[in-house]
């Protein structure tokens, strides 16, 4: 059972970055998927869930600077 419990989830992209870490309060069944016949394993409805979920970080994209990308400029004078 897994009603009222509190889950801390952190979300990882490749090579172990991590992309986000939030909590589940006051879990509720009701939040999750089904149970698959052979696993335990269940995923988080997080629109059933919203209202109960506090987000404590979450990455964002790298900005591009007009330097960070290669020059059109010709070297030759």
């Amino acid at each position: 059972m897994i009603n009222g419990e509190n889950y801390i989830v952190v979300n990882y992209k490749a090579n172990s970055i991590v992309k986000s870490i939030w909590v589940l309060w006051s879990a509720e069944d009701r939040f999750f998927s089904p149970r698959l016949k052979n696993s335990n394993a269940r995923t988080v409805n997080r629109e059933a869930a919203s209202a109960n979920i506090e987000v404590l970080f979450e990455a964002r994209a790298p900005r591009l600077t007009a330097s960070a990308g290669p020059s059109l400029r010709s070297e030759r004078a």
